[in-house]
């Protein structure tokens, strides 16, 4: 079983009032030209300290600000509690022991409903999970086999883990799939949620930006999670979840 199946896709399922809210994002969504190319978003997410540059359609957010964020308090008392009924956490998956995720853990996976302004071929996902994304030890080197054999100092190491673990508080992450060509993903504080979203959408069918926004930038701190942005390569239409 591939570690992505821990990853369940979340149905929606809300009141008649939400629900009329969430069409209308879609109808609204449908009706204005993106803001973004692809290129644009690449350009964003994968320079430095730029994700707050990613925005929904003007439209869309007014919509999204003041009808149904207050729609959800009333119902709800808050974004977060919504959220909390619609992904149904179990205890288990909650108290996994681990100080932050890592690719085998559960994960939930949604459509953005509020997506940012991204081209029509172009599908917003987000991906909850149920511990941290950020986490110091992430940024410490992981040693392989074809590294130098003679380590850093101490002194030097910690150094660079500092530097790393500040970098990503101030600017989150991101990172893109199915370009091709070799990269060191696999060693850096990306290196979970690079490895989840390639199991999940092939790299042969599909090309990716993802991104997860740095605490300033999160709409929702309370609950851990990351975007996806997910294009199919044959330009045929929207991409979809693989089954």
């Amino acid at each position: 079983m591939a570690y992505t199946d821990q990853a369940t896709i979340v149905p929606h399922a809300q009141d008649p009032a939400i629900d009329e809210l969430l069409q209308e994002a879609r109808r609204l969504q449908a009706a204005h030209e993106p803001i973004f190319t692809w290129e644009q978003l690449m350009d964003i997410i994968l320079g430095q300290g730029r994700l707050g540059e990613l925005v929904r359609h003007p439209t869309v957010e007014r919509a999204y600000e003041e009808r149904f964020n207050p729609a959800l308090r009333k119902a709800h008392g808050s974004v977060a509690a919504y959220l909390r009924a619609q992904l149904r956490w179990e205890h288990h998956e909650v108290s996994s022991g681990t100080e932050y995720w890592i690719r085998t853990a559960p994960a939930r996976v949604r459509l953005n409903d509020w997506a940012y302004s991204v081209p029509k071929d172009v599908v917003h996902y987000v991906v909850w999970v149920p511990t941290p994304l950020f986490h110091a030890d992430l940024c410490r080197p992981v040693t392989t086999s074809t590294e130098s054999s003679a380590p850093p100092t101490k002194s030097v190491e910690a150094k660079s883990d500092s530097d790393s673990w500040e970098q990503v508080k101030r600017n989150g992450l991101g990172g893109r799939t199915g370009a091709g060509g070799e990269s060191n993903d696999d060693v850096g504080p990306e290196r979970e949620i690079m490895a989840f979203v390639k199991e999940r959408w092939s790299e042969e069918e599909y090309d990716t930006l993802w991104f997860a926004n740095p605490p300033e930038l999160q709409s929702v701190r309370d609950l851990a999670h990351f975007h996806v942005l997910v294009r199919h390569k044959d330009q045929l239409g929207r991409a979809e979840l693989p089954n």
